[in-house]
């Protein structure tokens, strides 16, 4: 674990090459792809997505690499984890996703990314906050436009695709 959260990618190498555990965990459950994504270390992230580690494992509490990559702003890290088809939709004890932590600590690019990869920006945590009022309630306007903007995009999309649906049964009853 030493390797991974101090960002030595030689070091790594040469353990993965020994077969070491990359599923290892620490007491809070925290995996090494994890350690990675909190400290930005898209190198070690990338070595260990190549090696096969489990993208989806998560910590005691529910917490994936993709959210710890989210919270801190670490966009290649992130970048890495949706490529390599991660859930974008996880939701940890509290029922909060990436997209939430990106939201409410103005972290505009993750958040995008999110967005860009399908994520839910409408689901609810526990208290029944969104990722919406997660960035209101700390002022971070620019996540509140972006969420809402898409919000709008995606219903004026599904409203499109319902009217094309019924133009297409119509034009099969004839």
């Amino acid at each position: 674990m030493l390797a991974v959260h101090g960002g030595y990618e030689t070091c790594l190498a040469k353990l993965i090459q020994a077969d070491c555990d990359i599923e290892d965990k620490d007491k809070e459950g925290w995996t090494l792809a994890m350690f990675a994504a909190i400290d930005g270390h898209d190198i070690c992230l990338a070595q260990l997505i190549a090696a096969g580690c489990d993208i989806e494992a998560k910590s005691v509490n529910g917490w994936t690499a993709a959210m710890y990559a989210a919270i801190h702003g670490h966009e290649v890290c992130l970048a890495q984890l949706i490529d390599a088809g991660c859930n974008v939709n996880a939701q940890n004890h509290r029922g909060e996703t990436a997209a939430m932590y990106a939201a409410r600590n103005g972290k505009e690019s993750c958040l995008a990314q999110l967005i860009d990869a399908g994520c839910n920006i409408e689901v609810n945590n526990v208290d029944g906050w969104t990722a919406a009022m997660m960035a209101e309630e700390r002022g971070r306007m620019d996540c509140v436009t972006m969420i809402n903007a898409e919000i709008e995009r995606r219903a004026l999309r599904n409203a499109l695709l319902k009217g094309e649906s019924r133009r297409q049964k119509a034009s099969l009853r004839v």
